[in-house]
């Protein structure tokens, strides 16, 4: 149950940051550290408990998931770069012109 929390913070910093570009190099490590890292745990808890067979294959599946979209990203930013391009330089130019009011 413990590494629950740990998927969960590592899908959901995917999804808010890595998935569009805001993470940089040490976001998308840190990605593949805590994914390796649950892998690793479900592979070691599988061989030493009883662990019903759809937990461990659902425990196994996931990072790996996780590893195969952030190879995904990291294969479309050098492919693709501006594909979901969040460089933010059109909501930058938004925010220096002042804000008009329609008629």
């Amino acid at each position: 149950m413990l590494p629950l929390a740990t998927d969960l913070f590592d899908w959901g910093y995917f999804v808010g940051i890595d998935w569009v570009g805001r993470g940089g190099r040490i976001g998308q490590a840190q990605t593949f550290i805590v994914s390796t890292g649950l892998l690793c745990s479900a592979i070691s808890v599988g061989g030493l408990h009883a662990v019903p067979e759809a937990e461990y294959i659902v425990t196994i599946i996931t990072p790996c998931v996780l590893i195969a979209a952030g190879l995904f990203c990291i294969i479309r930013e050098f492919t693709c770069p501006t594909c979901m391009d969040c460089s933010g330089a059109d909501d930058a130019q938004e925010m220096e012109q002042p804000m008009s009011v329609a008629p």
